[in-house]
């Protein structure tokens, strides 16, 4: 890298990096306490992080599960337990890295200006600054590429062995945060190769080093993540975006996400400054200055870029794996901004100020966006998940302990977040229960009224959530129940492993055409901390058929099970009998075979009688 050309005293400039990164790191501290948690959060932390079975290949298959952060995350949530901040620290003790390193490749710009244009576009991006405060994967790969990056320009820039080894640690790390970066991982892994190859002298000088390094932190590492991404692809777990093309599925998803729902412009955007860093880089390729372009570490980092976008084209329209979709595209992001700024400060000649910087400063946008976008009080990206806690407590605040929680209906997907809740809560109320929706028979919905105008015949509005639009809904009249069968005494006659155990059946004759309400009043107790086991009604027909499925997870609902009394009393809503229906069964499916009893159990079945119309 050329010296800076403009006189900037670097201990202001160092005070100033100081003093911007604290404040963010405030900020990233605050969204950590005061943001409801999103699905994905609570996914992790009931599958992973809860259970502690979080390793590859002994854990449940899902893209869902970032290795890095489902492990940190369980250390976390066993010092400080399952409250949002502590579930979400691990990510904030990687923000610090973040800034850290996006100042540091920042410095090795010549230009000040493209420095400061570099830092704030990336660090004062709330997109992806946002995942510093949630418990997911993104946030600290970012961090950990950042790291991978600058290292791979100090190993560009140096002979000292060190560098390619942190720098292969770093994306490894990287890479267990976010499966996405394995692209990245093995582009990296080849740069360093190249770097070797291109230089012979220092090959020789580490004639048995370089090939250890490359083999031990390179090929067997990438060899292990695809591994797992095979057997996801072959599981259908690779489930994130879609075939449809890498403008239509990548750009253009990624574009919405980081302009907040205004991908247009951004598109255009970046389709401009990509074609623009080709010609740059064309154009340093041919000008007779010195150094070629292709083995400055300016085109070296605009292969990262160009490597990953033709491996995402092989990828999806050879292999036929789904094209990635905003957040699991942010690296495109980050080395589309790299790219352009370091081949356009090798393009601008060596003085204190030249036309050209202008170039850099629609990458401001995200600064001055940023200051739009602040808040303590939703997330941007995943603002549709969002259950405010006070809907919990409004509910909570009509039931009574000891009587039969009231029922909650609402979307799929929206109860892992109402789980969550109820977990914090000691699994007080009962699940929420979608399979009907849109529905009219649990007590409380917790829905987006304009998706079905119908609910305000039924329902009253008691709170509404401005950011995500959703109502809670109370109903106006509870409905009537008829009694369909009582079971009594239902007891395990002891201690018992067994993977299922039936708390009640009977004949579904008098019940077609209904939808049906069951109060389980039971007294279970486990040693097992979590009790991984569910509590299922379904209803089949003659041949095994199952009409309904529906499932009360007492591993969401608290951790241990134990103590005198009947201490799981919980309601569960299944939808309206179909005709062709012969049973229904309900029964406790024990998912790890652990050793529970239960005792002085009583379960009771209700037909409710609809006031709705078909």
């Amino acid at each position: 890298m050329r010296p800076c050309t403009m006189n900037f005293n670097v201990k202001q400039q160092n005070r100033l990096f100081f003093l911007i990164s604290l404040l963010l790191w405030i900020y990233l501290w605050l969204r950590a306490i005061y943001i409801p948690v999103a699905h994905d959060e609570v996914a992790t932390f009931f599958f992973y992080v809860h259970t502690g079975n979080f390793l590859p290949f002994l854990s449940h298959w899902d893209a869902n599960n970032h290795f890095l952060n489902s492990a940190l995350t369980y250390y976390s949530y066993r010092l400080f337990g399952s409250s949002p901040l502590a579930l979400r620290l691990p990510n904030l003790l990687f923000a610090p890295l973040f800034f850290y390193y996006c100042y540091k490749i920042s410095q090795e710009l010549s230009h000040t200006v493209l420095r400061w244009v570099f830092f704030l576009s990336l660090s004062l991006s709330h997109s992806m600054l946002e995942f510093f405060a949630l418990s997911r994967g993104y946030g600290m790969s970012m961090a950990l590429l950042f790291a991978a990056v600058y290292y791979l320009i100090r190993t560009w820039n140096s002979d000292r062995i060190k560098y390619p080894v942190i720098s292969l640690m770093f994306i490894m790390l990287a890479t267990f945060a976010n499966m996405a970066l394995i692209n990245t991982y093995l582009i990296l892994t080849g740069i360093i190769l190249l770097k070797y190859i291109l230089r012979s002298q220092e090959f020789r000088r580490y004639r048995w080093q370089v090939p250890v390094i490359l083999f031990a932190e390179g090929i067997i590492p990438v060899i292990f993540f695809a591994k797992i991404l095979l057997i996801m692809q072959q599981n259908g777990n690779l489930y994130a975006g879609s075939g449809k093309g890498f403008w239509q599925v990548t750009v253009v998803s990624l574009s919405k996400m980081l302009s907040n729902g205004h991908s247009g412009l951004f598109c255009f955007f970046a389709l401009l400054f990509f074609l623009f860093s080709c010609f740059l880089f064309f154009r340093l390729s041919i000008r007779k200055d010195g150094k070629r372009i292709w083995t400055d570490i300016t085109g070296i980092l605009f292969l990262l870029l160009l490597g990953n976008i033709i491996a995402t084209l092989v990828l999806g329209f050879v292999f036929h794996v789904n094209f990635p979709e905003d957040r699991i595209a942010l690296y495109f992001f980050v080395f589309l901004i790299i790219s352009f700024l370091f081949l356009l400060d090798r393009w601008i000649p060596a003085v204190t100020w030249h036309p050209g910087m202008l170039l850099a400063l629609p990458f401001l946008i995200f600064p001055i966006q940023f200051l739009h976008r602040v808040n303590l009080t939703y997330l941007s990206f995943y603002i549709s998940d969002n259950i405010p806690p006070r809907f919990y407590e409004k509910v909570y605040s009509h039931f009574t302990p000891g009587d039969f929680p009231p029922t909650i209906g609402g979307e799929r997907l929206r109860h892992f977040c109402w789980s969550y809740l109820n977990f914090r809560h000691g699994g007080s109320l009962s699940e929420m229960y979608y399979s009907d929706f849109p529905g009219y028979a649990a007590d409380y919905q917790i829905v987006t009224t304009s998706q079905n105008p119908r609910w305000t015949q039924f329902y009253t509005s008691i709170d509404y959530d401005k950011y995500s639009g959703r109502e809670l809904l109370k109903r106006k009249n509870s409905l009537q129940k008829e009694i369909a069968g009582t079971w009594n005494n239902i007891s395990t006659g002891g201690t018992i492993n067994r993977e299922y155990f039936t708390l009640f059946e009977m004949k579904a004759d008098q019940l077609k055409g209904k939808p049906l309400y069951l109060t389980l009043d039971l007294s279970l107790e486990s040693e097992e901390k979590p009790f991984v086991a569910w509590i299922v009604t379904t209803v089949v027909d003659d041949k095994g058929n199952t009409f309904s499925y529906e499932r009360l997870p007492l591993d969401c609902m608290r951790t241990e099970w134990k103590g005198p009394g009947n201490n799981l009393k919980d309601v569960m809503l299944i939808p309206e009998v179909p005709s062709g229906a012969m049973k229904i069964v309900t029964y406790v499916w024990n998912m790890e075979s652990a050793s529970y009893r239960l005792k002085n159990g009583t379960c009771s079945l209700y037909t409710l009688v609809p006031d709705w119309k078909p």
